[in-house]
């Protein structure tokens, strides 16, 4: 999936001229004094390309050289705006404030598991970080997350949307322990058909092979 991204990028001639500054308006700065402005659909975020290189072996493509991303002047005066119109503003925001060792920025909302809100973004925090080659990463900061989500007997389920957010984004980090602990959840807690679960759009996103590590349908088939 990394590698995909990367192969998107194309080369232009290096400009020594350095562009227009972005307005400020809308921009969270991650860094402060960050040389590259990710500009998504709902904000733009100021971040250090040192930090994402070092973080991401995509965006140490992407800024490199040999990528038009990489080419001309940049710095803290003329930041370098990357325009991301497909990526998740608020999941990108989360995944950046990560990288920097930062607190996610104001409106991003805290990540409560055992809401739907808080488990797709979970999700989606999952999907950028398979495609931008930083999976490891993401499990060490999102280990305690996942971990400390559990059903206790006796208490109020969470929503089965959230399980199936985060029962996709195991499968994503290819976390095994995990998925199979939820899944389970999902077999034993909640009366849904196994064709009714397959319809939702997070499990719907991924390969076929998903069909055959979910306990589900092993003990439903």
């Amino acid at each position: 999936m990394a590698d995909d991204v990367v192969d998107q990028a194309s080369g232009a001639g290096t400009s020594l001229t350095p562009g227009p500054q972005p307005s400020a308006m809308n921009i969270t700065d991650i860094a402060a004094e960050g040389d590259v402005i990710f500009k998504l659909q709902l904000t733009r975020l100021r971040v250090s390309s040192v930090i994402l290189a070092s973080a991401s072996p995509v965006f140490k493509a992407m800024l490199g050289r040999n990528f038009l991303e990489g080419h001309g002047v940049r710095s803290a005066q003329y930041p370098k705006e990357i325009p991301l119109p497909e990526d998740d503003s608020m999941a990108m925001a989360r995944l950046c404030s990560w990288f920097h060792h930062k607190e996610a920025p104001d409106g991003v909302e805290c990540l409560n598991l055992s809401t739907v809100c808080g488990a797709e973004g979970f999700f989606a925090i999952a999907g950028l970080a398979d495609k931008y080659g930083c999976m490891a990463f993401f499990k060490v900061m999102s280990a305690p997350l996942l971990t400390n989500f559990a059903h206790i007997p006796g208490t109020k389920l969470a929503p089965i949307e959230a399980i199936m957010h985060l029962i996709a984004a195991s499968f994503i980090m290819d976390d095994s322990r995990q998925f199979y602990r939820l899944t389970r959840y999902l077999v034993m807690d909640y009366g849904t058909a196994y064709s009714e679960q397959l319809q939702h759009a997070a499990l719907a996103s991924l390969p076929s092979s998903f069909l055959r590590e979910t306990p589900s349908n092993h003990e439903q088939g």
